[in-house]
């Protein structure tokens, strides 16, 4: 996840100091790519981090605990990157104050139903599948416990279908073809539609959320051990 943070804010900084445009929709491209790293990186392996304490977590620690403990430690590392890369991003495009305020709301509310979606698919892990995989660099331990296979590609691939279609409405209003004929035919502003376009994405990012967080606790809370 940092390599892949780090690779973006490198690119994002090189949009921003280079003299060629940045295309209007690179802050929500951004920002959607660091919810996605931040929720993969947090959220699908919270069993697999657990798995040598796994059988006193499950009888000392609830759904809600651990739920929202794996929630503050990704909020407390993506909502700034992501913040920070959409303002880079931002820099040279021709995004209003306004609208990369919503990417921004956006951002930080995409971040939370990554983290929330990923636990919630991640849960699905059988205890009894756990291997002993690589670690990842600048670990503590040289080994972790994981899954191998095609179950985590899978979870990964349906965490990624979630968030892009959750920023859809978003993605959407930045199409002129889209845009304007909806305006014409609703009476308003392609603007109006723009931002309640972005409006939209962030009511679906909140609710999607609270679903998942609620299911993330049900499965903990329902997990069994062979």
């Amino acid at each position: 996840m940092f390599g892949l943070l780090t690779f973006i804010g490198s690119g994002v900084l090189a949009y921003a100091l280079s003299p060629s445009p940045v295309p209007a929709v690179a802050p929500l491209v951004i920002a959607v790519t660091c919810a996605l790293g931040t929720g993969l990186g947090f959220g699908i392996y919270v069993l697999p981090a657990e798995y040598q304490g796994l059988p006193t977590t499950l009888t000392a620690v609830s759904g809600h605990d651990i739920s929202r403990g794996t929630l503050l430690a990704g909020l407390t590392l993506g909502i700034p990157l992501t913040l920070l890369l959409t303002i880079l991003s931002g820099i040279g495009s021709p995004v209003r104050v306004v609208e990369l305020i919503l990417v921004g709301v956006l951002g930080c509310l995409l971040c939370v139903c990554a983290i929330t979606t990923s636990m919630a698919l991640g849960m699905q892990f059988a205890y009894s599948t756990f291997v002993v995989v690589p670690s990842l660099p600048l670990a503590s331990l040289p080994w972790m416990y994981g899954q191998q296979g095609n179950e985590p590609f899978r979870y990964a691939g349906q965490a990624i279908g979630v968030l892009v279609l959750v920023a859809l409405p978003a993605f959407a209003s930045y199409v002129g073809e889209i845009r304007r004929p909806v305006a014409t035919e609703l009476g308003v502003t392609p603007a109006t539609i723009h931002i309640g376009a972005f409006v939209s994405s962030i009511l679906l990012a909140a609710v999607l959320s609270v679903i998942a967080y609620r299911r993330a606790v049900r499965r903990f809370d329902a997990y069994q051990l062979p």
